[in-house]
């Protein structure tokens, strides 16, 4: 009796340290750095803060275009959590300001993103490279 005891015990601890270890690699991953989502943040952080773009914000003048506003499209699949104008971005289905078409990294240290920003009727393309940061190298700004 004492030994049935005693191994029901030890398959309990056994369920306990194999349910804590999923527990600590399901975040491992899903919290890595490196992982494309991670590229996809800091990209559209360097795009919504792309220097050429902040003469067509408008700000001063148009205080409606904030919240800036992120599509949620195929490209931009989720919350991001970014702060432009001292305010967290919004990322909606709907009246955007800002749409992505595309996000592309080459290989983990260059980078294209092509996006519009709709208020002004701009389509633009940027060229980035890793150093510390996403870095602009070129860029071409159109008005549609």
């Amino acid at each position: 009796m004492v030994s049935t005891l005693r191994a029901e015990g030890m398959k309990k601890n056994r369920l306990l340290v194999i349910f804590m270890l999923m527990l600590m690699l399901g975040s491992t991953y899903a919290d890595d750095d490196t992982s494309e989502n991670s590229y996809i943040k800091e990209l559209i952080y360097a795009a919504i803060n792309f220097y050429e773009l902040e003469n067509y914000y408008h700000i001063a003048e148009l205080p409606n275009r904030i919240p800036l506003r992120v599509l949620i499209n195929d490209v931009v699949v989720k919350n991001y959590h970014h702060i432009k104008f001292g305010k967290p971005v919004l990322y909606v289905s709907e009246k955007p300001h800002i749409i992505f078409n595309s996000i592309s990294v080459d290989n983990k240290n260059t980078a294209k993103v092509v996006f519009r920003y709709i208020p002004e009727g701009l389509k633009i393309k940027i060229i980035l490279r890793k150093n510390s940061t996403w870095e602009v190298i070129s860029s071409e700004l159109k008005e549609e």
